[in-house]
């Protein structure tokens, strides 16, 4: 986990483009504007956030072993998404 977010830490923009940090944080509160909002990262920002979504829904399947939170992780991986 932690080689992933130097790795995304290299990259020149988060997963979700600046452009969209606004519109991704108005949309919070509802999953279906969330899910929407994805229809517009590019297409390499949309492979990489889905693979980080199903590697972060893998660790936290084994959080009794790994003894990390979803706060902890959303903590880790927060700044490099947006």
């Amino acid at each position: 986990g932690e080689s992933l977010v130097r790795l995304l830490e290299s990259f020149p923009q988060p997963v979700v483009p600046f452009s969209l940090y606004r519109q991704c944080l108005e949309s919070a509160h509802s999953f279906t504007i969330a899910k929407q909002l994805l229809s517009f990262l590019p297409p390499t920002h949309y492979n990489v956030f889905h693979y980080i979504t199903a590697f972060l829904r893998e660790v936290l399947t084994h959080h009794h072993q790994n003894q990390l939170t979803m706060s902890q992780l959303a903590t880790l991986f927060g700044s490099v998404l947006l």
